[in-house]
């Protein structure tokens, strides 16, 4: 993913974290480069459906993006851009930005069976502070969240006994 230029990345630092290491996240985004994108991994999720006379567990991983363009002092351009600085086009811009290259089949399986897939959820702004360092500024970011679904286990019903 590249900024309007097609040359420069939009993400100086794009890092994988999970759910009990969001501190860990949150800490990089105040003290990282200008743009930045934390994937967080959330809760592996199971979908139960009851399809004739077999069961079928469809895998969800739902996964928030923390997107944040470094703009100190200035939420508003921090969230929406800076229009007299190309570089700095604000986090909303980078997570539409973003949003193409995660969305849709991302992994494809063989024999006809659906891969794994990727679909937006929401997208929010928040705020993140450093509670041990309070008088550092703080950073604007929005979070996308989007839901994985791929795998499917089959298992066949026995019929049971006849009452």
């Amino acid at each position: 993913v590249t900024l309007a230029d097609d040359i420069t990345p939009a993400f100086q630092r794009v890092e994988k974290f999970d759910v009990d290491s969001l501190t860990d996240a949150f800490r990089l985004l105040l003290v990282s480069e200008q743009r930045v994108c934390v994937i967080v991994v959330l809760n592996e999720q199971f979908e139960n459906v009851l399809q004739n006379r077999k069961l079928l567990i469809k895998r969800m991983l739902p996964i928030a993006l923390l997107i944040s363009d470094r703009i100190l002092g200035d939420r508003v351009k921090a969230l929406w851009g800076d229009d007299a600085d190309a570089t700095q086009p604000g986090a909303f811009a980078l997570a539409r930005l973003a949003l193409p290259s995660v969305t849709g089949q991302l992994l494809s399986f063989a024999d006809g069976k659906a891969g794994v897939t990727s679909t937006p959820q929401d997208i929010e702004s928040i705020f993140l502070q450093d509670t041990d360092q309070q008088e550092l500024p703080g950073r604007a970011a929005v979070k996308l969240e989007l839901q994985i679904r791929g795998g499917t286990i089959e298992a066949a019903l026995d019929p049971g006994p006849n009452l």
